[in-house]
């Protein structure tokens, strides 16, 4: 099973069903754009983290590496109550029961 099918289902239930078609696009856009940000934003910090110091090539893409993943694991560890709480279930209202209809023939 994909990591989004959770998003996706808890994202298109919670639309009306003639938006459903925007809400996923609109979800696959963010998820694609925040994907690459992401990649360019951890990118470029190990990029100016590997060239600030005075280490030896190998030992500071190394250090600069472990430092990205400790970056990128701070955010994944902050977007954990993010998503809990964007996932959790939501009690819905009951929906008002609908009165029978009035045919022919009723005593109503």
């Amino acid at each position: 099973m994909p990591p989004n099918v959770p998003l996706t289902a808890a994202v298109l239930g919670g639309m009306p069903k003639d938006r459903s078609g925007v809400a996923s696009g609109m979800l696959n856009v963010s998820r694609e754009v925040f994907g690459l940000l992401g990649i360019t934003v951890l990118g470029a910090l190990l990029t100016s983290r590997q060239g600030a110091g005075d280490l030896p090539p190998l030992p500071a893409f190394l250090d600069a590496y472990r430092f990205t993943l400790v970056v990128a694991a701070v955010i994944v560890l902050a977007g954990i109550p993010v998503a809990l709480y964007s996932l959790r279930d939501r009690e819905t209202p009951p929906e008002p029961q609908a009165a029978a209809p009035v045919t022919v023939g009723s005593s109503n």
